[in-house]
């Protein structure tokens, strides 16, 4: 858990300490209006909340690093990662762009150009989860977070076995 720690759709920055600017609890994010200012009162912000659902959404970190294997229990079909140390663009990966083993067809969203190919920032996706591959997503060792949701949902949304093709 990276507890009161943030980061920005918009930048390459790695995460920060928000705990002078914001709280969380399961159901309320408070925002510290001494941080804010005026700006805590009145005005818009987007917060993106996720919860786990097994066999279709798995969120976490790992240790990067060329070749390193991430168990996820599904094949995921999008994978959202990001370094979170120094400077890491944010990564896009899915299996509708990239049908096949290497997994390099990809978005960064904090960037103002369309999906990009590279080698360097590529994944395999496995029945079981994903494997980093090449060192633009992180160094060895550094922590990476991810977000991946499935290709093929092992269970429905309310526990259950889901259907078959």
């Amino acid at each position: 858990s990276f507890g009161s720690k943030e980061l920005y759709l918009n930048t390459t920055e790695g995460y920060t300490d928000g705990a002078n600017e914001f709280s969380v609890t399961s159901t309320v994010i408070d925002l510290n209006s001494s941080h804010f200012g005026s700006n805590a009162s009145g005005s818009t912000y987007v917060a993106y909340c996720f919860a786990e659902v097994e066999g279709y959404s798995k969120f976490g970190s790992y240790s990067g690093g060329d070749g390193v294997f991430v168990y996820l229990g599904f094949k995921p079909a999008l994978l959202i990662t990001k370094g979170t140390v120094g400077i890491r663009n944010w990564n896009i990966h899915d299996s509708t762009r990239s049908t096949y083993n290497v997994v390099d067809d990809l978005i960064h969203p904090n960037l103002p150009n369309s999906e990009s190919v590279s080698g360097s920032s590529s994944f395999d996706f496995v029945s079981n989860g994903f494997v980093q591959r090449g060192g633009n997503i992180s160094g060895a060792g550094e922590t990476v977070i991810f977000a991946a949701f499935a290709e093929a949902p092992t269970n429905n949304l309310f526990g259950g076995q889901a259907n078959a093709r």
